[in-house]
């Protein structure tokens, strides 16, 4: 968790991390009035199969029954934000090295 945090620059948000046994939905329902937390974020698989069409997913329990905001991240969407993240940097960089390299001519032309 403290990986993806990091990666996505909001390590900085207030978080724990806490575990817990039993039916996930409801010992996650249990936990979020408990802790009296503001939001929940889960990943999510993005995949259905014949116990998810006929119980639901945790994550679509969650969606249904969560009483504080509930955001549900799929590892495509994840791995997106990744890529556009390293784009910005490397946009960024390429920029900040253009400007240095132009700032240099800019001082040898005025020689």
């Amino acid at each position: 968790m403290e990986k993806i945090l990091q990666q996505t620059r909001c390590e900085n948000i207030p978080h724990r991390l806490i575990f817990k046994v039993g039916v996930p939905f409801e010992a996650l329902i249990h936990l979020v009035k408990e802790e009296q937390v503001d939001i929940v974020t889960m990943g999510a698989k993005g995949r259905t199969n014949l116990a998810g069409v006929l119980f639901g997913s945790t994550a679509e329990k969650m969606f249904r029954l969560c009483p504080v905001p509930f955001l549900s991240i799929r590892r495509r969407q994840f791995e997106s934000f990744r890529r556009q993240q390293r784009q910005k940097r490397l946009d960024e960089y390429n920029v900040s090295r253009n400007q240095a390299a132009n700032d240099s001519l800019r001082g040898a032309c005025s020689k």
